[in-house]
Formats: C-alpha cells, sequence, structure tokens
C-alpha cells in the first residue's frame, strides 16, 4: 500500500518534465500502464510510446517504472516460498471462528502451551495423571486452560477433560461456556462446561487441531493441541 502511495504521490507531483530547453509539458501515463509495462504486458504500440517517452528523459516516469521493476524483482523470489502445512491448517480454522465479514465476531486471544507433562518430568508432591494420559497447561493473561488428555486407541478417539480458571479471581467460575475442537474448516467436538466450568469432549485423533473457548460472550480464548495422530508419534 505505501508503495502504491509512493508511486502516485510522486507521479501526480510531476506534471512536467524538463529538457536542456527548459520545461516542457508532458502528459505521463498512468501507474496501471507502467506496471503493464514492466511485466511485459502492453501491447507492442504502446511499449514504443512509453519507451519514446522515457528516451525522451521522464525522471518521473522512469523512477515510477524503476519501483515497479524492484517489486517485481522481489515477488520473483518468493514465487518458491510455500506455507507450512501446519500454518494454514490453523489459519482456516481461525478464520472459520473470527470470519472478518461475520458480524458479532468476538476478539480472540491465543493461549500459550506453559507445561506438558510430556516434555517434563512430574515435580515432587504432583500426583501422576497415569502413563496414557497427558497433562497440559495453557496461559493468556489471567486465563488458565487446564487439560488433561487420553489417547484411547482401541475406540479410535482423544478424550479431554479440562477446566477454564481465572488467577485473578479465584470465585469466578466459567459455567455455560461453549467449547469446540477445530480441524480447518470442520468441527469435530462441542460441549459446554458444568457449574464448576469444567468441560470434557471426545473426537478423533489428528494433527493440528485448535481447542476454542467461548469466554462469557466477550472473547475467544484459543490454544493449539498438541499432535494427537498417533501414527505421527510412532514414526
Amino acid at each position: 500500500m505505501y508503495f502504491f502511495a509512493a508511486c502516485y504521490i510522486f507521479w501526480r507531483r510531476s506534471c512536467s518534465c524538463h529538457s536542456n530547453s527548459g520545461e516542457v509539458s508532458v502528459t505521463h501515463y498512468s501507474l496501471e500502464k507502467w506496471s503493464d509495462f514492466a511485466r511485459n504486458r502492453a501491447s507492442e504500440a504502446s511499449v514504443a510510446q512509453m519507451q519514446r517517452h522515457l528516451d525522451e528523459g521522464c525522471a518521473a516516469c522512469a523512477q515510477v517504472l524503476g519501483l515497479w521493476r524492484s517489486v517485481l524483482e522481489v515477488a520473483s523470489r518468493e514465487t518458491g516460498f510455500q506455507a507450512p502445512e501446519t500454518g494454514v491448517q490453523c489459519a482456516k480454522a481461525l478464520y472459520r471462528i473470527a470470519r472478518p465479514e461475520k458480524a458479532g465476531s468476538l476478539p480472540l486471544r491465543w493461549a500459550r502451551l506453559v507445561f506438558s507433562s510430556a516434555a517434563e518430568p512430574l515435580r515432587v508432591g504432583v500426583r501422576g495423571a497415569g502413563a496414557s494420559t497427558s497433562h497440559l497447561l495453557f496461559e493468556e493473561g489471567n486465563y488458565l486452560l487446564d487439560l488433561h488428555v487420553k489417547p484411547e486407541e482401541e475406540r479410535g478417539i482423544v478424550s479431554v477433560a479440562g477446566q477454564i480458571l481465572d488467577r485473578a479471581e479465584s470465585l469466578r467460575v466459567y459455567a455455560n461456556s461453549s467449547v469446540a475442537v477445530l480441524r480447518e474448516m470442520e468441527e469435530l467436538a462441542r460441549t459446554a462446561t458444568n457449574e464448576l466450568g469444567e468441560f470434557q469432549l471426545e473426537f478423533p485423533p489428528d494433527d493440528n487441531l485448535m481447542l476454542t473457548v467461548n469466554l462469557e460472550g466477550e472473547s475467544i480464548l484459543v490454544s493449539a493441541l498438541p499432535g494427537l495422530n498417533p501414527r505421527q508419534r510412532e514414526s
């Protein structure tokens, strides 16, 4: 956007060209035409006329053309870039719950993983949750999302038991809050918290899943669940 603004301002200010005989009024070509010229999309007749315009010494149009060519050079270096599949899937899931054209969309709050029993040994005095159960703790501001994740391979599902807590207000309870698990644009499971802010969900295992919690209609707490696909863990 800043590039187009700069081009336009420069182009508008340069309403005349200079030659050895003095200032001569010249009609400049539009930004769109210079874009076509730089991308080799202009007709042969237009190319000949515009090249003649440059040869006559129009510094304003020459600079606009130079800016277009710089942009095209940068763009050509990015053609080999491909967004990670994980990022694409997360973006699709976020778009599903916070579509910009959807009226009344709530602001998103991203909860980060601060503890995982799979990555750290159990601390002294902390009761183990079982060999097959993972304990995950997510944090965003004063919000805490406490999850216990248990893959049930015989049933082909993942069972999640969790609770939403508020560190600033220990007595505050998030009852009847909507909780959902998403995979891209698909909703795999949905439930609501009980009178203690607790919930339980079951859904098929997969990678790149996201868990969302509607916090009393004020905002949506989002957390990315770690890989729950058993085939990925075995490889």
